[in-house]
């Protein structure tokens, strides 16, 4: 159980890096409470990743309306 566990941390760190860059190429330094993006876990990065590309879709274009 160990190593499984070892493993998932390695990759949700990689994954975490990724999203990060992500994040800093839409312009996100920080979150709205003030907290760098790099000093985020895993689930807060990928929480801001989501918010970010929400915030970055123009819900006046035909495609993206829902109703």
């Amino acid at each position: 159980m160990g190593i499984l566990y070892e493993k998932v941390q390695i990759s949700q760190e990689a994954q975490k890096k990724i999203m990060a860059q992500q994040l800093r190429d839409l312009g996100v330094l920080e979150t709205k409470a003030g907290v760098k993006v790099d000093d985020l876990n895993y689930y807060e990065v990928r929480h801001e990743l989501t918010l970010a590309e929400i915030r970055k879709t123009d819900i006046e274009s035909p495609g993206n309306k829902w109703f």
